[in-house]
């Protein structure tokens, strides 16, 4: 979903309340814009990442063999994030 559906999105399901402003944080327009803002915003990701204060949402998991499928599963859209294993994982 772009950046701009999700904004509509928001709005018209009125997920956010009417009285607040909302503000979509795309990391593909900030590595262009301002490529030291997005290394700093990446850095606090994969910390918070690493002490397990944020949960990503994993809606699949495929060995690197089945990228096709995953990529298919991608291009019609899914929920959460679709994940790529090496296929060595315990």
């Amino acid at each position: 979903m772009t950046a701009v559906a999700s904004f509509l999105a928001v709005k018209l399901l009125g997920v956010a309340p009417t009285d607040k402003s909302s503000t979509l944080y795309t990391a593909t327009s900030l590595v262009k814009r301002q490529p030291d803002a997005y290394r700093e915003d990446l850095t606090t990701v994969l910390d918070l990442l690493a002490a397990e204060q944020v949960h990503p949402v994993i809606g699949e998991r495929f060995p690197l063999a089945q990228v096709a499928r995953a990529h298919e599963l991608l291009a019609r859209s899914s929920t959460g994030k679709i994940v790529l294993t090496s296929g060595h994982e315990q």
